[in-house]
C-alpha cells in the first residue's frame, strides 16, 4: 500500500497572505479612486453653484441701486414741485409775487445743493451716505410740503399767526427727524419765512 495520500495541495501560507494583502489593497485603492471621483464632482458642482450665487446676487445689487436711483430723482421731483403750491395763482400784487419766484427759486437751488439739510452723524460708509441722501429728500419735503399748507392759510389767517406755524413745523419736523441723525438747515427756514412776508403782501390788492 501506497504512503502517499492523491488530493488538492495544502495552500502556503505565504501566498495565500500575499493575495488577501493583494485584494485589499485593490480594493483601497478603488474606494480612494470612487472618493475622488466623487469629491471632484462635488467640488465642480459646489464652485458652479457658488458662481451663480454670486452672479445672482451681483444682479440684485445692480437691481437695487438702480431702484435707489430712481426713488431719488421721483423725490427731487416731488420736493420741486412742492415748492410751487396751487394757491400761488390767487395772487394779485404782481411785485411781490415776482419776489415770492425768487425766493421759490432759492429755496430749489439750495435744495438741488444738498444744504437744505445736514446729517446729525458721521458718513463713514457709501451706505452711510445713501441712507442720508434717501432721509434729506424725506425730511426737505416734509417740512416744504408742511410750511407750503401754513402759508396757504394767509388766504384767511394774519401773517403773524402762520409765521408761528412755519417755527412750529421747522422744530417738529427736526424733532420728528432727529433718530435718523438729519436736521433742516436754519437758511431753509430763512427763506420759507421770507415766502412767506413776500406771499402776505402778494396775496393784497
Amino acid at each position: 500500500m501506497s504512503l502517499f495520500r492523491f488530493g488538492k495541495k495544502k495552500p502556503d501560507p505565504d501566498e495565500e497572505y500575499a493575495r488577501i494583502i493583494s485584494e485589499a489593497n485593490a480594493k483601497r485603492d478603488q474606494i480612494i479612486e470612487d472618493a475622488n471621483v466623487q469629491s471632484h464632482r462635488a467640488r465642480l458642482e459646489s464652485e458652479s453653484l457658488y458662481k451663480k450665487a454670486i452672479e445672482r446676487m451681483n444682479e440684485a445689487e445692480l437691481e437695487v441701486t438702480r431702484l435707489h436711483d430712481e426713488i431719488r430723482k421721483l423725490e427731487e421731483l416731488a420736493v420741486k414741485y412742492e415748492v410751487d403750491p396751487w394757491w400761488t395763482y390767487r395772487m394779485v400784487n404782481d411785485d411781490y409775487a415776482k419776489k415770492v419766484d425768487v425766493i421759490v427759486g432759492s429755496i430749489e437751488k439750495l435744495i438741488d445743493a444738498k444744504r437744505a439739510a445736514s446729517s446729525t452723524n458721521p458718513l463713514d460708509t457709501d451706505e452711510d451716505v445713501t441712507v442720508y441722501e434717501r432721509r434729506y429728500q424725506q425730511i426737505v419735503r416734509c417740512f416744504c410740503a408742511e410750511a407750503d399748507m401754513a402759508i396757504a392759510e394767509l388766504i384767511s389767517k394774519p401773517f403773524g399767526v402762520v409765521n408761528r406755524n412755519i417755527l412750529k413745523i421747522f422744530k417738529s419736523v427736526n424733532k420728528l427727524f432727529e433718530p435718523d441723525g438729519v436736521a433742516l438747515s436754519e437758511h431753509l427756514l430763512d427763506l420759507k419765512v421770507q415766502q412767506c412776508i413776500a406771499t402776505s403782501y402778494a396775496l393784497k390788492e
